[in-house]
């Protein structure tokens, strides 16, 4: 018997992963009691979290990317990785995040649902498509 995967269900597969790996850092956060309160912060001496704050800038050029780059790719097997480079990216956005949050003195989750949040909108724009 002669089983072929279809590659829009992998890439499909792999986007469901990310987004569940969004929400788990949340889970995650709450459970470890890191999320205090959630405020807009008022200081900027602390650079992971000013880069923090910046970093969902980063999901504009991965949109960019994903609209700009991926349709260009006639193949799955050209297409598929650069999918997978604009999710690792919204990926990257929501980490900063979820840092930002851990380290916070304050235990200051508007980092986390800043980033984590934003992050979640661009990887459902980024949904694979045929």
């Amino acid at each position: 018997m002669n089983q072929q995967q279809n590659p829009a269900i992998v890439a499909k597969i792999v986007w469901g992963a990310l987004c569940g790996s969004l929400l788990m850092y949340a889970v995650a956060l709450i459970a470890t009691g890191k999320i205090a309160t959630i405020s807009l912060p008022t200081t900027t001496e602390r650079p992971i979290e000013m880069l923090a704050l910046m970093a969902p800038t980063l999901l504009l050029l991965t949109l960019f990317i994903f609209r700009t780059q991926v349709p260009k790719a006639k193949t799955h097997a050209e297409r598929f990785p650069k999918q997978v480079i604009c999710w690792a990216l919204n990926e990257f956005v929501a980490i900063l995040g979820f840092i930002a949050t851990f380290l916070s003195p304050e235990s200051n989750g508007y980092f986390a649902v800043a980033n984590i949040a934003a992050a979640l909108v661009a990887n459902i724009l980024m949904f694979p498509k045929e």
